[in-house]
């Protein structure tokens, strides 16, 4: 994924390899740290950061069983439970 993000980065933006790697794995991290070239990115390398930072909290993991997953009818097994309440 840092591969990945760090390379679109390099593709849209005209600056250093190792700040735009930085930025991505400080996103990734969710540390919140920067050097401070956020602001000159481009719109696309500031989605390509949201997207990481999104990617970021919610876990690689999460967002791949949540990817993975069929979507189905899940109204049709709830059960409520029944109780007999004793008022007395």
């Amino acid at each position: 994924m840092i591969f990945l993000m760090t390379s679109i980065l390099t593709i849209t933006e005209r600056i250093d390899v190792f700040a735009l790697l930085f930025e991505v794995v400080s996103a990734l991290g969710t540390v919140g740290l920067s050097l401070g070239i956020t602001s000159e990115l481009s719109s696309a390398g500031k989605v390509v950061i949201i997207v990481s930072m999104f990617m970021g909290r919610i876990g690689l993991l999460t967002l791949g069983f949540f990817l993975s997953q069929k979507a189905t009818k899940s109204s049709a097994n709830i059960k409520y439970p029944e109780e007999q309440i004793l008022i007395g």
